[in-house]
């Protein structure tokens, strides 16, 4: 069967970056990225029945610690609990992009993807 990979929110970049703008975590391979105010973005993903909903950092909310996970947020955006479904992108160029989340104290750390080999 095909692995699952795992998004966490680290703090340091020990394990790099993703190389791609769009995160495509569904069956149907439906994700959407669009910049919001302020230099951010949220990431969305269709489910096969057409529910589309943001991705967001669980937890994030109470501060910033390693190993936080990145779920689908059954719901839209406006019902995100704030700052879990921010994400700040970044290109490093080559076609390749850094995707962050930002605390509240102000902590900002890539995502990374636990499970890969």
């Amino acid at each position: 069967g095909a692995k699952r990979a795992y998004f966490s929110l680290l703090r340091k970049n020990r394990f790099g970056t993703l190389a791609s703008d769009s995160v495509d975590t569904t069956p149907a391979g439906s994700s959407y990225v669009t910049k919001i105010p302020n230099g951010k973005y949220k990431i969305e993903a269709q489910a096969p029945d057409g529910n589309r909903g943001p991705l967001a950092v669980w937890h994030l909310q109470k501060g910033a610690v390693d190993g936080l996970n990145v779920r689908w947020h059954i719901g839209d955006y406006d019902s995100c609990i704030s700052p879990g479904c921010d994400f700040y992108i970044t290109s490093l160029g080559s076609g390749k992009y850094k995707i962050e989340a930002q605390a509240p104290d102000g902590n900002r750390g890539p995502l990374a993807v636990w499970h890969l080999q």
